[in-house]
C-alpha cells in the first residue's frame, strides 16, 4: 500500500470522495432533526386537556403551584393539562400548566395572574368598624358592621367598600 506522500490521485480522490459521502450524511441527520418527525403533530383535542378551576377567596397563584394543593386530582391531571383558574370571588384569574404528576402530588406552573378589579386605593380604605368579606357563591361580597350582616349580594370588594364608605357617611350625619 502506498505511503500519504506516495499515493496516486485516484486513491486521493477516493478518500476525498468517501470522507464527502460522510459529511453529507452527518448533514442529513442533523438537518433531519431540524425537521417535524411525523407523529408529532395532532390536534390539540388529543393531547391536552383543558380545565376550568375555581378556588375559594384567599387562595394564591402560590397556593396554586403548592403541589399538595392538587392532591384530589393525581388521577385526573395529566402532564401538558392547561388550566384556566379563576378565583370564585371575580377578583383574579390566572393560567397554568401541569408539569407533573405524581402519586399524591401535582406540579403546576402559573404562567399569568391578571387581577380582575380595578379599584382605587381610597376606596379599599375601609371605614373603622366595618368588615368586608366574601360570602360564597350566593350572597357574594358583603358589609358586616360587628357581627350584624349590613348588605350583601355585591359582585365585587371594590362596590361592597364604596356602599361602605356611604353608609358610614349616612350614620355621620
Amino acid at each position: 500500500m502506498a505511503t500519504a506522500a506516495q499515493k496516486t490521485p485516484v486513491e486521493t480522490s477516493e478518500k476525498d470522495q468517501s470522507n464527502e459521502m460522510i459529511s453529507g450524511m452527518v448533514k442529513a441527520i442533523s438537518d433531519a432533526k431540524r425537521v417535524l418527525q411525523p407523529r408529532r403533530l395532532d390536534l390539540r383535542e388529543n393531547v391536552v386537556n383543558d380545565w376550568v378551576v375555581k378556588v375559594d377567596s384567599g387562595v394564591t397563584a402560590g397556593d396554586i403551584e403548592t403541589p399538595k394543593f392538587w392532591q384530589h386530582y393525581t388521577n385526573v391531571l395529566r402532564r401538558g393539562d392547561e388550566l384556566r383558574i379563576d378565583c370564585v370571588d371575580g377578583s383574579w384569574t390566572a393560567r397554568g400548566r401541569v408539569l407533573a404528576v405524581g402519586p399524591r402530588e401535582v406540579m403546576v406552573k402559573v404562567l399569568d395572574v391578571h387581577e380582575l378589579e380595578v379599584v382605587s386605593p381610597d376606596v379599599l380604605q375601609v371605614p373603622s368598624g366595618y368588615t368586608i368579606e366574601w360570602a360564597g357563591d350566593i350572597e357574594m361580597w358583603r358589609v358586616r358592621m360587628d357581627r350584624e350582616v349590613l348588605k350583601s349580594g355585591f359582585e365585587s370588594k371594590g362596590r361592597a367598600a364604596a356602599w361602605s364608605h356611604t353608609h358610614a357617611m349616612s350614620q355621620q350625619k
